[in-house]
């Protein structure tokens, strides 16, 4: 996906639905841009809800147990079919498939990792809250944080609702 959460493409739209799969078990929630991701790829939200565990839990696990990429990808392609996606994924451009490979591998270790804790967006987080909140803010969001946030700063706007979904404590990452 490219910055701003636009969906290049089907493999970008399978990727979704596979973190999808991820934020559910997690958070119970929707991942961000899995409609889209659904709608894309000509698969129904109910579809996704009820078949989409089946079908991604087996590429997820071989991410976890340390599967290549290139199988895994081939995997995904597949779990789309069985979802029932109207779309083929084709292979890409040799340096995009790269990309998304990489991905994969990435959500691999992520997800494998014993002390990893499954995030989600401040879009996402909206509305909800938890006990502990841990965020990793950049240099410059701390200086504003520091500074005082102001209301009409999109920006700022955000670093509020994040660190305002902690009950008791919000940790920096």
């Amino acid at each position: 996906m490219t910055s701003g959460g636009v969906i290049d493409n089907q493999t970008d739209a399978a990727t979704v639905l596979l973190l999808d799969v991820l934020v559910r078990a997690h958070f119970g929630v929707q991942a961000i841009y899995a409609e889209e991701a659904a709608n894309l790829l000509g698969i129904t939200p109910d579809v996704l809800r009820t078949d989409g565990p089946r079908a991604l839990g087996p590429v997820l696990e071989a991410l976890r147990a340390g599967a290549q990429a290139l199988s895994s990808m081939d995997q995904l392609r597949a779990a789309m079919r069985t979802l029932g996606s109207q779309r083929q994924l084709r292979l890409l451009r040799a340096d995009r498939e790269a990309v998304h490979m990489a991905r994969l591998a990435a959500i691999g270790r992520r997800a494998s990792h014993p002390r990893c804790v499954p995030g989600m967006t401040v879009h996402q987080a909206k509305g909800r809250e938890w006990d502990r909140v841990g965020g990793r803010l950049t240099v410059p969001q701390l200086e504003r944080l520091a500074s005082g946030l102001a209301v009409d700063e999109a920006d700022d706007r955000l670093i509020y609702v994040a660190l305002t979904r902690a009950k008791r404590s919000v940790h920096q990452i």
